[in-house]
């Protein structure tokens, strides 16, 4: 209905903090809890903020990359254009996306 689904708040405590807003379910629990330690991890892990956006930035252009390819897919197969067409708009997307992930 275009509502967001109610949450039951457990506590807002500064000494509770870390089960402030979490819901009275132990999936949802378990998956934040999860969510945080992998954070932690890969904050840890890339040790300065530089390695962490250089791989912010392999992440976007690899995405771009693939979106263009998939635009090939549905040019060809869902809107039925010729394989020069598709080739031809879609092959300029895949120039441009790869240079940026060479620049990266």
């Amino acid at each position: 209905m275009g509502t967001p689904a109610r949450i039951k708040l457990l506590s807002t405590a500064i000494y509770d903090l870390l089960r402030s807003y979490t819901p009275d379910f132990g999936a949802a629990t378990a998956l934040a809890s999860l969510l945080m330690i992998v954070t932690v991890g890969l904050t840890i892990g890339f040790g300065k903020s530089g390695n962490l956006a250089s791989a912010y930035g392999i992440a976007v252009s690899l995405t771009m990359l693939i979106t263009s390819a998939l635009l090939f897919i549905a040019m060809r197969e869902i809107w039925g254009w010729g394989l020069l067409a598709a080739g031809t708009v879609a092959g300029f997307f895949l120039v441009i996306d790869s240079a940026f992930l060479v620049a990266n």
